[in-house]
């Protein structure tokens, strides 16, 4: 009687080991989040690879009609995207490409968060994320944030 007790309470303790390693091991697998925020012409993009509750890269395209520039052609919307691209040359982490088409512009945004600085990456791009006190970005409140504000979550 006492051996068949031991073989459960190793049986058991061995499926609980199983699932602590299990989710542990879920917990390191990096997933893809994505979103969409539009109003008229004007849209954001925005691409998360998760791992846990950090993000740790963002990818995000912005699209401008020249009208909401302000600007009629690409000569001036190049004047008016200089300023961003001084800002963003010189930030770690941060890619940042200008395409610009007949009636707009569209931005790239790549942001690697091993390297960038969140709360300098936000105040310069205006891209939302949630830092914590550890410097990694919060992704469940990061989200929060993005709905709130009228993001729409893409499945």
């Amino acid at each position: 009687m006492k051996e068949n007790e031991m073989k459960r309470k190793i049986a058991k303790g061995s499926v609980l080991l199983f699932l602590v390693f299990f989710l542990v091991a879920c917990e390191k697998e990096l997933r893809e989040v994505k979103y969409n925020y539009k109003i008229g012409k004007f849209e954001i993009s925005s691409t998360y690879l998760v791992r846990g509750n950090e993000i740790t890269q963002q990818i995000s395209t912005v699209t401008v009609p020249y009208f909401m520039m302000d600007v009629s052609n690409e000569e001036e919307a190049k004047v008016k995207i200089e300023s961003v691209l001084e800002l963003v040359a010189n930030v770690k982490g941060v890619e940042y490409k200008v395409k610009y088409e007949d009636v707009r512009i569209v931005q790239e945004f790549k942001i690697d968060y091993s390297e960038a600085d969140p709360v300098e990456v936000s105040e310069i791009t205006g891209i939302a994320v949630y830092p914590n006190n550890s410097g990694k970005v919060n992704f469940e409140k990061t989200e929060e944030i993005l709905l709130k504000g009228g993001y729409k979550k893409i499945d």
